[in-house]
């Protein structure tokens, strides 16, 4: 599992949760994007304040949304206990992912043999 968060994002199980979250129904895939972005560039945690310095991102409530999503597939860690909700990489959360993916990938493998 990658510990670096570049590697996080170019990791196969990560890319298809954001790729879910970008599709799911009331989230904007450009909200879903700067979120990724903006903890790649600053290497840590963010706020939705930091997201909404990105251009064409002013919503907090589409912050929100996409920041669900992505917390819903384990991408990210969504910490609302302050003044401005905070966000970072769920490192923990994807390799339970991926183990959840080798688990169903071997099941169906077995279902093949018999």
């Amino acid at each position: 599992m990658p510990t670096d968060y570049e590697a996080f994002v170019d990791d196969e199980a990560v890319r298809k949760q954001i790729a879910a979250a970008k599709d799911a129904e009331m989230t904007s895939e450009r909200y879903v994007k700067a979120i990724i972005a903006k903890i790649l560039s600053a290497d840590e945690v963010v706020t939705f304040g930091d997201i909404e310095e990105f251009p064409d991102v002013s919503s907090r409530s589409h912050i929100f949304r996409a920041a669900n999503q992505l917390a819903k597939r384990r991408v990210i860690t969504l910490d609302e206990s302050g003044d401005d909700s905070g966000v970072d990489f769920n490192i923990d959360g994807i390799r339970e992912v991926q183990e959840q993916s080798r688990r169903l990938k071997k099941r169906e493998e077995l279902m093949e043999q018999l």
